[in-house]
């Protein structure tokens, strides 16, 4: 254990150096911070209450989740040890499992996975025959945990046709895309009327979003940030309905699965023709 302590060490002091190196005194204090509170996370989990906490994505139960290092600051409670899901993934499992898709049993849908993840599965072994996965990203090795098709393509300018898909999935992605707008448009025009896309993104604590005008580094190469406040006015062209997590689980649960409550599913339903407009 000596040794594996050692090792430890001298892995972090090496990264917090490159970073300090490269990115200033600050970012390399958050990388020493985050690798010392997650040892001591490793710790609890050994030694501690095991009960704390759990994962719906592998229902792995330990003490704490692992802190996710994001250059600029450190969040808690967010990576599953065994599994490596955040609370992103821990949320859209729970919905899957409790809500998603549910109208759609019985019928041949096609799925349109972007950025696919491996925490995400969309079907049980007997939906398989009646569903259709296709997952895509711009970088083939994106997608290296799908199952299935796979389709390379730039969100903003999608290979398919419109009015292709059933559903799209589109889970922390738009905040990488230099126009997002335009991306949102394209999983418009691709998704069928009364089709649904289900999107997610991570807000941070600022009263606006606002564009970073090149990708940091830092937050792993993200171009913009969003805010609570105004992301929902980008979804105009669809019908909206965001899914906070105390809409699917207790606030016991919430606890339980450390979701925090700005992890909201956006269900972006796009309208059929004898649809009111008002209804956006």
């Amino acid at each position: 254990m000596t040794g594996g302590i050692i090792n430890g060490v001298r892995r972090a002091s090496k990264e917090s150096w490159r970073r300090t190196r490269k990115f200033g005194a600050h970012a390399g204090w958050i990388c020493l911070c985050a690798h010392a509170q997650n040892y001591l996370i490793r710790l609890r989990n050994r030694y501690g209450n095991q009960n704390r906490v759990t994962c719906p994505c592998c229902n792995w139960h330990g003490n704490s989740f692992r802190v996710l290092d994001v250059g600029h600051w450190i969040i808690p409670q967010v990576e599953c040890p065994n599994c490596g899901a955040h609370d992103r993934h821990r949320m859209f499992c729970l919905f899957l499992d409790r809500n998603a898709f549910t109208s759609m049993q019985g019928k041949n849908i096609r799925i349109l996975h972007f950025g696919p993840e491996p925490h995400i599965h969309f079907t049980t072994k007997k939906e398989k025959e009646s569903t259709r996965v296709i997952a895509a990203d711009i970088h083939a090795e994106g997608m290296t945990c799908a199952d299935g098709t796979r389709v390379q393509t730039d969100v903003q300018r999608i290979a398919f046709d419109s009015e292709s898909f059933d559903a799209i999935v589109c889970i922390h992605l738009l905040e990488h895309v230099e126009n997002d707008i335009l991306a949102l448009h394209e999983l418009f025009r691709v998704l069928k009327p009364g089709g649904a896309a289900y999107i997610m993104v991570p807000f941070a604590p600022i009263p606006a979003s606002r564009e970073l005008g090149r990708p940091d580094p830092l937050l792993f190469g993200h171009v913009r940030e969003y805010s609570q406040q105004d992301f929902e006015q980008r979804l105009h062209e669809f019908y909206v309905n965001a899914i906070a997590p105390l809409s699917i689980m207790t606030p016991e649960e919430q606890r339980l699965f450390q979701i925090p409550d700005h992890q909201v599913i956006f269900i972006c339903q796009k309208a059929v023709p004898d649809w009111p407009s008002s209804g956006k």
